[in-house]
């Protein structure tokens, strides 16, 4: 699966981002405390975020910048 984002460096890589908007694929946001799953749908950003093996909820936002924000404030930045 791509990688999309690493909190290790706190950026996306927009190339993943075209491949994922363009072609219906998805992307793995890795971090330390979490783990998500990207994809694009219906002109939003959506990321299904993982604890523990437990899929916690989904979190849809606009731009990646804003759902990496938004999922690391709830989840953590590590």
């Amino acid at each position: 699966m791509l990688e999309i984002a690493s909190n290790l460096d706190n950026t996306w890589d927009l190339d993943v981002a075209d491949v994922i908007r363009q072609n219906g694929k998805r992307a793995c946001y890795p971090a330390w405390d979490f783990w998500g799953e990207v994809w694009w749908d219906d002109g939003k950003w959506h990321c299904e975020v993982w604890v523990y093996r437990t899929a916690r909820e989904t979190i849809t936002s606009d731009t990646i910048p804003e759902l990496m924000r938004r999922v690391s404030d709830k989840y953590g930045y590590d």
